[in-house]
C-alpha cells in the first residue's frame, strides 16, 4: 500500500481496461466506450457541419488556465474523469479533418485510418520482430513492393525499404545509406580522417537535410543550397557548378536530393537532368516525395516526376496527401544491401531480440534495418487506406485536387483585391491581398491578415515567402479528398472579410 493508502491490487480491479472491458460500464470498459462515442461524435461533427470553425486558438496561459493539466500523487477514483479532458482535448484542439483547414501539408483521413490506429494501440506492439508483429509485417512488405512499382523498380530484385517516424527520418535514412556507399569504413571508425563529404539540396528544400547532416556528424555547412529557377526548380546547371566547387575545395560530393512537390510552391526538381549530373559525380540521388510522390499514381499527372527510376532512394509520406492519419512514412530504396549495412549491428548486444537460428529472420525480421528498437505499426493503417481506396481511389483523388487547385488560382485572379503570386505547378496556391492605400509594407499586412484568420477559427491557412523570400504569400494547399468548389469560394469570402477588418484596424 503506498501513502495514498492504494494498494497495487485496487490499481488492477479500477483501472485495467483488460480486466474490465467485458463489462462496459465499469471502470476501463466505461471509459473505452464513452472515449470511442467521444471520437465518433467529434468526427460525424465535422461531416455535419463542414462551415463550422476548424480551430478555437486560444494563447497558452489561458488556455492552462482552463484545462487543469497537473499529474498528482494519487490515481483517479475511475477512469471515467478522464473523459471530461478528452472532451477538453477535443475542444481545443485544430480540426485537421474539416475542410477548411489547410495549414500543414496534410488534411482529411478515411475510416479506414483511424479505425487503423485504433487497431494497432489495442494490439499494442511493435515492429522489430515477424513473431511479435506478424501481419503487420507482410503488410509493411507489402507497401514497399506497392511503392517500388510506382516508382518504376518493379523489375528491381533489390528493392528495400522501412517505414519510420516522419519525412524528416526518411531523408536521414537516404543521406546515411549515401554515406554508407560513399565511406563505407564510416560505420564501425567514424568520420576522423576521411575526406570531407558534400551534399546538395536546391534552396527550396526541406530544412530536415541540415538536420540530417547534423544528426551523421558532417555538419551543416556540409549542405550545399543550389539555386532554384524563377518556379522554385533546381537548376541542374548551377548544381554542376556547385558539385564543381565542391571538388576543387578538396571535398568528396556524395549525395544529392532532387524534391518533388516544395513545402511553399510545389514545385518539382527535373529529376532526369539532376540524374545526370549524380551520374557524372558518383553522387547518390534521393528523391524528397513526402508531398509530391502522390503524383506517381495518376496517370495523368505522373509526368511531374518523370524520372521517379533513376533514383537511389524515395521519402514518401502517406500522411500527407494519401489521407492516413499522422504518421506515416516510408522511406524505400533500390540498394537494400545498402540500407541493411548501413543500419545493422552484428554485435552479440542484439540477439537478445534479433535472433540469429531462424532462417526467415533475415527477410522478416523488419528491425534489422532500422535504426530503432522499438517502432510502432503503422503499417496497418496505411494498407487499409490503401486497400479501401484502391490505386484507382488515389489517381482520382489526385486528379480532383489538381482541379481545385487550379479552380482556387482562377477564383484568387478574379477577384481584384487578391494577387496570385505563382501559377499553381502541384496542389499548393500562393496569393495574397493587395496592400491597400497607405500601407507601406505589403509582408507586414499580410502577416497579420493571416494572423486574423487564425484567431477568428473558421479557417486556418499558413504562409511562406515566394520570389527569392521576398515576398509572404498566404499558402493554401488542397488536401483534404472532401474539398469542393464551394469550400474554396468560402476561404476566400473569409480572406477578403480578414483583409478589410485588417485595413480597418490599421486605420
Amino acid at each position: 500500500m503506498d501513502q495514498a493508502g492504494t494498494t497495487t491490487s485496487q490499481l488492477g480491479k479500477s483501472h485495467c481496461l483488460v480486466k474490465n472491458f467485458r463489462e462496459p460500464t465499469r471502470a476501463g470498459g466505461g471509459v473505452f466506450l464513452g472515449a470511442c462515442r467521444l471520437a465518433s461524435d467529434y468526427l460525424v461533427a465535422l461531416c455535419d457541419d463542414p462551415q463550422g470553425a476548424c480551430a478555437n486558438f486560444v494563447p497558452p496561459d489561458q488556455l492552462r488556465a482552463q484545462i487543469d493539466l497537473s499529474i498528482g500523487e494519487a490515481p483517479l477514483a475511475s477512469p471515467r474523469q478522464l473523459l471530461p479532458i478528452l472532451e477538453s482535448y477535443l475542444r481545443f484542439m485544430p480540426k485537421t479533418n474539416h475542410v477548411a483547414f489547410a495549414n500543414q501539408l496534410y488534411g482529411g483521413t478515411t475510416v479506414a485510418g483511424v479505425v487503423g490506429e485504433l487497431f494497432a494501440a489495442v494490439t499494442n506492439t511493435s515492429m522489430s520482430t515477424y513473431e511479435i508483429s506478424p501481419v503487420s509485417t507482410l503488410m509493411e512488405l507489402e507497401l514497399i513492393h506497392k511503392l517500388a512499382a510506382a516508382i518504376g523498380w518493379r523489375e528491381c530484385p533489390t528493392v528495400d525499404g522501412i517505414m519510420c517516424s516522419g519525412g524528416s527520418n526518411a531523408n536521414f535514412l537516404g543521406m546515411l545509406c549515401a554515406r554508407q556507399q560513399a565511406q563505407p569504413q564510416c560505420k564501425e571508425s567514424g568520420l576522423s580522417g576521411t575526406t570531407p563529404l558534400s551534399a546538395f539540396v536546391s534552396d527550396q528544400a526541406h530544412y530536415s537535410f541540415e538536420k540530417a547532416a547534423l544528426q551523421l556528424g558532417l555538419g551543416i555547412r556540409a549542405i550545399y543550397k543550389v539555386k532554384s529557377d524563377d518556379y522554385g526548380r533546381m537548376r541542374a546547371d548551377a548544381l554542376e557548378e556547385a558539385v564543381q566547387q565542391s571538388e576543387k575545395k578538396g571535398e568528396r560530393p556524395f549525395f544529392v536530393c532532387a524534391t518533388a512537390g516544395t513545402t511553399v510552391l510545389g514545385a518539382f526538381d527535373p529529376v532526369p537532368a539532376i540524374a545526370e549530373v549524380a551520374n557524372r559525380h558518383r553522387l547518390w540521388l534521393h528523391v524528397d516525395g513526402a508531398w509530391g510522390a502522390p503524383v506517381l499514381l495518376s496517370g495523368k499527372h505522373r509526368t511531374l516526376l518523370a524520372g521517379s527510376e533513376l533514383a537511389d532512394s524515395v521519402t514518401w509520406d502517406f500522411h500527407k496527401f494519401m489521407s492516413v492519419p499522422a504518421i506515416a512514412t516510408m522511406f524505400v530504396t533500390r540498394h537494400g544491401e545498402v540500407l541493411h549495412d548501413g543500419c545493422s549491428l552484428q554485435s552479440q548486444s542484439v540477439n537478445y531480440l534479433l535472433h540469429q537460428d531462424n532462417a526467415d529472420a533475415a527477410r522478416y525480421d523488419l528491425g534489422r534495418k532500422s535504426l530503432a528498437c522499438g517502432r510502432r505499426v503503422d503499417s496497418l493503417k496505411t494498407w487499409l487506406t490503401w486497400k479501401l481506396l484502391g490505386d484507382r481511389g488515389y489517381a482520382a483523388a489526385v486528379e480532383r485536387a489538381m482541379e481545385l487547385a487550379q479552380t482556387l488560382a482562377l477564383m484568387v485572379t478574379a477577384e481584384p483585391t487578391l494577387e496570385l503570386l505563382e501559377q499553381p505547378a502541384y496542389l499548393n496556391v500562393c496569393f495574397r491581398a493587395r496592400c491597400p492605400p497607405g500601407c507601406d509594407d505589403a509582408n507586414a499586412f499580410t502577416l497579420r491578415l493571416r494572423d486574423r484568420l487564425v484567431r477568428g477559427g473558421r479557417h486556418l491557412v499558413n504562409y511562406g515567402y515566394v520570389r527569392c523570400g521576398s515576398v509572404a504569400a498566404l499558402r493554401y494547399v488542397c488536401t483534404n479528398f472532401a474539398l469542393r468548389d464551394a469550400d474554396l469560394r468560402a476561404f476566400l469570402n473569409e480572406v477578403l472579410d480578414a483583409a478589410r477588418a485588417t485595413q480597418a484596424a490599421a486605420l
